[in-house]
């Protein structure tokens, strides 16, 4: 984490009542570029800075922190306290943990080739007459028990085609395996390659999960853009009626009602 006092805005619009230097942004930008570092967003106030007159203002004070930093405290906020003497306002960084409720379910492509998959939803689904939320939780759950069993028989079932494959293979160099073992060891053999491909299949997607959170060497700089941008874009409270809230819960039903208004039919 770098913070402090910087003496220098990245662009003009930091800057109220004060000469704006080009060529000093340019290199203050420069260097928060080749450093690697994210800026958090400042919450409360546009500028850090005010003379006694309040005639000139200036965001000079910054906090920036590591792509790696970031990932362990990825809830971290800046927020601007009231001053008294100093003609500085006194900056609090703090990890603010905000539940909004359950996270995204990661829903896997392979489980679309399974034959009893849609059988599960489909069952499951109509069986029960609770509430929309409460029924998808409820599907969530059964298909996370199906998925466990599923993959406790296909590693089972994966080993003991191993297993016989290699007995096969023992009879091949004897030479006293006959046509059918030869038919059965190729029927083993695709059952494997099946079994295989689907492993792949979500090894492959939880990749590219892993690439859209996380990025790699190539792509560090792009990375760190989209955390600065998620960062700035994080709802950490509204306006309703005067009143500043946030409270999660609040929050989502301030704009659950506001929508409701939008599309509700005449």
């Amino acid at each position: 984490m770098m913070f402090g006092d910087w003496n220098e805005v990245c662009d003009a619009s930091e800057r109220y009542g004060c000469n704006f230097n080009n060529e000093g942004a340019s290199a203050f930008n420069s260097f928060i570029h080749e450093s690697g570092m994210v800026e958090l967003p400042l919450d409360g106030r546009r500028f850090t800075w005010v003379n006694k007159k309040a005639s000139k203002m200036s965001r000079l004070d910054r906090v920036f922190m590591s792509v790696n930093g970031l990932n362990i405290f990825s809830d971290i906020k800046l927020n601007t306290l009231n001053r008294e003497y100093s003609d500085h306002f006194p900056l609090l960084a703090r990890v603010n943990k905000n539940d909004y409720g359950p996270i995204p379910f990661k829903f896997y492509n392979s489980w679309l080739t399974c034959s009893d998959f849609d059988e599960l939803v489909r069952d499951k689904w109509s069986e029960d007459e609770r509430v929309f939320h409460d029924k998808l939780k409820e599907l969530k759950m059964s298909i996370k028990a199906w998925m466990i069993e599923k993959r406790r028989c296909d590693n089972a079932n994966k080993t003991t085609i191993i297993n016989r494959i290699s007995e096969l293979d023992d009879k091949i160099d004897d030479n006293v395996i006959d046509e059918a073992e030869m038919v059965e060891r190729g029927d083993l053999a695709q059952q494997l390659h099946n079994l295989k491909q689907e492993e792949d299949a979500d090894n492959l997607q939880k990749s590219r999960i892993k690439w859209d959170v996380e990025g790699d060497e190539n792509s560090k700089n792009f990375h760190a853009l989209l955390k600065q941008k998620r960062s700035k874009q994080t709802i950490n409270g509204i306006q309703v009626d005067g009143e500043w809230i946030t409270d999660p819960s609040l929050i989502k039903n301030a704009f659950f009602n506001f929508f409701k208004c939008k599309f509700k039919r005449n």
